[in-house]
């Protein structure tokens, strides 16, 4: 009798090894030359007399097969099986009994039995068995190794996901029993004390070899290094912007890594010829608090529009113009949304509802107005960044530009500049991407006329064949063809359907199926719609016209 038991995990790659336990020499001696083995996939075949050597040899080398008579002297073969599992439960046990041992055999089964065949061995059977065995053992080998594959993947994902997580906190898109629900996934203590900088790059450098360069070797020293470090991680907010993130169980702790860490980056930033500004936020008592810190690290970075940059920004209590109740005054969540899509009606919309609900106040301090606009223009300069421009390209002198905004006396006048600038960004904006994406929509447009005939044929897919999100294929292929995609389609098949039904005897279902349309109903309508008439009309009116 067979009986296969089994306990995988990933194993490297090789041959699966073999090893035949039996106390008579000649059936170890038999199994071994008589079984094909490399035919059925096992590499490695060794020979034990007994249960101890069996367990001696596991210890040495480690087979992926045991067959083993279930009588031997020492040990019987359950309780074999029960110290091989104990060692390696890896190993797959193939156990051999007799008729007289069938009820024994019975209670192996226990064991996760897989098969069994009865003495006198068929060899034939035996090999089927084999088979059956060495199939099972790949394809678990084969999804362990997919779960180490996927641990990986975790592990490497693993900093992405960490990094948007705070990104999502500092934006105030986590509610807080969702980020206490999370925390721990990311190796944070939602109530210890956290501490915030900004770190933002300046535009070239000092020094003569490449800014990109110089900014790949910071980066290397953000991740490689300061990631590393026990309660310090570092995100990306932009190609140029870096947010720095300190935390830990005593809150002197934590501000003075926070110092010393920001006065480290800034050294390795000199070091290698890139100018930066950094500013730092306060110490806040728990993670749910972590925006008021980045907003108030937010403020303290405007400081160089007023004072320059270059230099290390220390934050100061703000007074009591910036408590939490004004600080919601400028919540831009949805005109940063509108930015991204970069739809200039939805974010000059955004913006005036901020303008309508600021100005509404009796007393809107000036100070929040001021961080109002610094957020509204560092949202700006990261969308012309992700463009791979700069905001130099659109503004001589964009720090005096902002100044000048900020200096002004009313809010009103404040808005109307900012609304400017936004038109400007915008206009620029979509003069850049739609340049980008040229060739990408005449590829789709040529994808389009080759394949309009087939039913499947939608936003989706046009999207991935040119590579974009569906949403952003939407809006550059109306920007650039001044129609939407589905009406560029429609325009396609309708037109083809006119040229079937003028110069072929096929019926309007047939043309419904060779334009592309599974309902012929739906085609009918559609081509009324826009023709004015019913396609079969449209064929008896357009050949009575010609006689």
């Amino acid at each position: 009798m067979v009986i296969i038991t089994h306990h995988l995990s990933p194993r490297s790659c090789y041959k699966l090894r073999v090893l035949i336990a039996d106390d008579e020499y000649l059936i170890r001696d038999g199994l071994a030359r008589k079984i094909d083995w490399p035919g059925l996939g096992f590499g490695i075949v060794e020979t034990a007399e007994n249960g101890l050597e069996v367990l001696e040899l596991i210890s040495k080398n480690r087979p992926d097969l045991i067959l083993m008579d279930i009588r031997m002297p020492f040990m019987d073969g359950l309780e074999l099986i029960e110290k091989v599992k104990i060692q390696d439960q890896e190993i797959c046990v193939v156990i051999i009994s007799g008729h007289e041992e069938f009820a024994y055999a019975k209670t192996a089964l226990q064991f996760d039995a897989f098969d069994y065949i009865l003495k006198p061995i068929n060899l034939k059977e035996l090999e089927k068995v084999l088979i059956k065995a060495r199939t099972h053992l790949e394809q678990q080998r084969a999804a362990h190794q997919e779960i180490v594959e996927i641990r990986r993947q975790v592990e490497i994902s693993i900093p992405v996901l960490k990094e948007r997580f705070i990104l999502d906190i500092i934006s105030g898109r986590l509610a807080e029993d969702r980020i206490r629900q999370d925390a721990g996934h990311y190796g944070f203590e939602v109530d210890d004390f956290f501490s915030t900088a900004l770190i933002d790059l300046e535009a070239g450098g000092t020094s003569s070899c490449s800014s990109t360069d110089n900014q790949k070797k910071l980066e290397i020293y953000f991740f490689d290094t300061l990631n590393n470090e026990h309660h310090v991680f570092i995100s990306t907010i932009s190609p140029n912007e870096y947010l720095l993130l300190v935390s830990g169980g005593v809150r002197g702790q934590v501000e003075e890594v926070l110092k010393e860490t920001v006065s480290n980056i800034f050294g390795v930033g000199k070091s290698n010829g890139l100018g930066m500004t950094i500013s730092t936020g306060p110490t806040v008592d728990t993670l749910t608090q972590l925006p008021a810190s980045y907003k108030n690290a937010l403020l303290t970075l405007s400081g160089k529009f007023f004072s320059g940059g270059n230099r290390i920004l220390y934050h100061s209590r703000v007074e009591q113009d910036l408590q939490a109740e004004n600080l919601d005054f400028f919540d831009i969540s949805g005109f940063r949304q509108a930015l991204t899509f970069a739809d200039k009606k939805t974010c000059m919309a955004e913006l005036r509802n901020l303008r309508a609900m600021i100005l509404a106040q009796d007393k809107t301090p000036k100070l929040v107005l001021q961080l109002l606009c610094f957020n509204i223009f560092f949202e700006c300069k990261k969308a012309i960044q992700e463009l791979g421009a700069e905001i130099n390209d659109i503004l001589q002198d964009p720090f005096s530009f902002f100044h000048d905004i900020v200096s002004l006396s009313s809010g009103e006048a404040l808005f109307d500049r900012l609304e400017a600038l936004l038109s400007l960004i915008l206009d620029y904006h979509d003069t850049v991407r739609l340049n980008q994406y040229s060739c990408d929509i005449d590829k789709a447009k040529k994808f389009i006329k080759s394949n309009y005939k087939d039913v499947t044929l939608c936003l989706k897919s046009m999207a991935e064949h040119v590579n974009v999100s569906a949403c952003h294929f939407s809006v550059i292929f109306k920007k650039k063809t001044g129609v939407t995609y589905i009406q560029y389609l429609t325009d396609i098949r309708i037109n083809r359907a006119k040229e079937l039904l003028l110069n072929s005897d096929m019926k309007v279902y047939e043309v419904a199926f060779e334009v592309g349309y599974e309902n012929p109903t739906y085609f009918s309508t559609l081509f009324k719609k826009l023709t004015g008439i019913p396609p079969a009309d449209y064929r008896r009116q357009i050949i009575t016209h010609q006689e």
